[in-house]
């Protein structure tokens, strides 16, 4: 398994956590998996468990974490606490509970099938990322570009504050009014009009890219039109109400270079290699003996142990 630069420099950053270290100064560092890292009472947390924690993050929140003290601590603390509480738990007890083995089970069964994943992935991918991103720049040159952007500046009046009519007429008013105010005036006018409740932080200005879902498609389809900065909008409706737009900027798409593409294909590629290896040995897995069901031996859990009106008919259903 391949680990990020920040995952391998894990440990000397770990050392910042000196709140949780006892006579560090007086021991000889240890970086081999058995090593302490903190310890409380017979509760340990070693250099092992650490990784398999990291581990288990992906790298953006690796470097999160190992970027600051206090998450570190925090880590090392929850991890402590958890071994604790763990050794706490009455192990005959534990054993005798067949609900709680099969669940350790399963979790067991949950890492070892990451672990196997990782392995089938590092030893089935073989492919040339570099050449097959150069096919799919060229077979996809038309798509390979920046999309377009435009920053609007709205003013909204609300259809359920006043009723549709109400503010039918305001917008209309607003729009003969504003239709050749300058960015100043209108963005005055916003502040002071938009019922728009995120206009205290955003001062009613909203980035409209181009293909967008997340944003009304009426808004987006007017906000894209808009060819020129200071340009005001027709009124317009949506769910929460009548808008105008005045443009702030516009950006035009961009055809994008192999190497600025590059990345992003890359990317596309690789993980679509990881999904079909993951999809091809599940399929083998799957082929290799024949699925065998028994639900009578589930029936009991979803409808009660007797499933039946008498011994015999519970018997016969068997």
């Amino acid at each position: 398994m391949m680990f990020s630069r920040s995952l391998i420099a894990a440990l000397g950053l770990i050392a910042a956590a000196h709140a949780f270290a006892q006579d560090s100064t007086d021991k000889k560092p240890c970086h081999e998996p058995q090593c302490p890292v903190v310890q409380r009472g017979n509760a340990v947390v070693t250099v092992a468990d650490v990784m398999a924690k990291l581990m288990g993050l992906d790298e953006r929140k690796q470097n999160a974490l190992l970027s600051d003290p206090k998450q570190i601590n925090n880590m090392l603390e929850n991890l402590l606490i958890t071994r604790q509480i763990a050794h706490d738990v009455n192990a005959e007890m534990a054993a005798n509970d067949a609900a709680l083995q099969a669940r350790l089970e399963q979790a067991r069964d949950d890492v070892l099938a990451v672990y196997r994943l990782d392995e089938i992935r590092a030893t089935r991918i073989k492919s040339n990322f570099e050449t097959l991103a150069r096919e799919y720049y060229l077979a996809n040159k038309a798509d390979m570009h920046t999309p377009k952007i435009a920053t609007v500046r709205h003013l909204l009046i609300s259809a359920d504050k006043r009723g549709d009519v109400l503010a039918k007429a305001q917008i209309t008013s607003l729009h003969e009014e504003l239709k050749t105010a300058n960015a100043g005036v209108f963005a005055e006018k916003v502040l002071e009009l938009s019922d728009d409740p995120s206009k205290a932080t955003n001062a009613g200005i909203i980035r409209v890219i181009d293909g967008t879902t997340e944003i009304d498609e009426d808004f987006a389809r007017v906000a894209l039109s808009l060819g020129t900065p200071g340009e005001l909008s027709e009124p317009i409706k949506t769910q929460f109400g009548y808008h105008l737009l005045q443009l702030v900027e516009k950006n035009d798409e961009v055809a994008l270079t192999f190497e600025q593409a590059k990345p992003r294909i890359v990317e596309k590629l690789q993980d679509d290699a990881r999904r079909r290896v993951v999809l091809d040995y599940r399929g083998e897995l799957m082929s290799q003996a024949e699925l065998q069901a028994f639900p009578d031996n589930l029936a009991g859990l979803i409808y009660g142990e007797d499933t039946g009106t008498d011994g015999a008919e519970s018997k016969d259903a068997q």
